[in-house]
């Protein structure tokens, strides 16, 4: 697996010298942009330029960034045991308000208590928006169409429980079920990455404060990074006990076993999916 850093550096006041980073880093052979916004750097994170790169961003006390995408060999992607997956929510980032609550679904506490409160009522949606959909989900909440819970069911998954689902206009589509994920990991391993990233020792994820809706805002940083022990009660379907905020949304992250991986591949269904990492001992 490789590491590609976006370096994003920032200096509203002396946009002059964002231009002169860029000139020095283009001159170095460094993938740079610069359109009057902020400085963009994209490089790998195992190659020289990236650690001369951090400790010039050091030196020079500069405000910056840092997101990475992960590449992994075909190799790493089939031998890997579990993996963590995203399913697209609806609403999307444009109308976040309109989640499973807006449509009628019935929880005891509010949005505050997100990470606590139950639900209290079948789940209702707008069915239209999910019929060409494999697995969806209404944050934060996961659903599936009868079909889906048939293949389930003749696959054996474990991990997972049904609810009804209905239709907020109660229009007659084809049926759908809640799905529960009833399998809670143990907490993410907290990993220092310095070894690998000179001058940035970061966790596996970051924990702020959401100022609207007051619940913690945590971010995934790396990739998702286990205990092999916490492994060893492990189902086909599994959640994160984190929650995560991804955008607008709050949820956890749903770490599926190769038998589901192979699943979904096999639907050819887009779902983005990324290897478990496992700490060594």
């Amino acid at each position: 697996m490789r590491r590609r850093a976006r370096i994003s550096i920032y200096n509203e006041a002396n946009r002059s010298l964002l231009q002169q980073l860029h000139d020095t880093y283009l001159q170095k052979g460094m993938d740079t942009k610069f359109s009057g916004g902020p400085l963009e750097v994209r490089l790998y994170t195992d190659i020289p330029e990236f650690a001369f790169l951090m400790s010039h961003i050091r030196e020079m006390k500069l405000k910056y960034d840092y997101v990475e995408v992960r590449e992994y060999t075909k190799k790493e992607i089939q031998e890997a045991e579990y993996y963590a997956i995203g399913i697209l929510p609806y609403p999307y980032e444009h109308d976040p308000e309109k989640n499973a609550e807006y449509f009628g679904t019935k929880y005891d506490g509010d949005i505050a208590q997100l990470e606590t409160r139950n639900q209290i009522s079948p789940l209702y949606v707008d069915v239209k928006k999910f019929l060409k959909y494999k697995i969806a989900s209404i944050i934060p909440e996961r659903l599936i169409p009868e079909k889906t819970k048939k293949e389930f069911e003749e696959n054996g998954f474990m991990g997972v429980g049904y609810g009804d689902v209905i239709d907020y206009k109660g229009r007659d589509f084809c049926k759908f079920y809640q799905f529960f994920v009833n399998s809670i990991l143990p907490p993410l391993e907290l990993i220092d990455l310095a070894k690998e990233m000179p001058f940035e020792r970061i966790g596996t994820y970051v924990t702020k404060f959401y100022h609207f809706n007051k619940v913690s805002e945590v971010y995934v940083r790396t990739e998702y990074v286990y205990n092999k022990d916490d492994f060893k009660d492990a189902k086909d379907f599994n959640l994160t006990k984190e929650w995560f905020w991804g955008g607008n949304y709050h949820s956890q992250t749903l770490i599926v076993s190769k038998r589901v991986y192979n699943w979904l591949k096999s639907t050819k269904h887009r779902i983005p999916m990324e290897p478990i990492r496992f700490k060594q001992a």
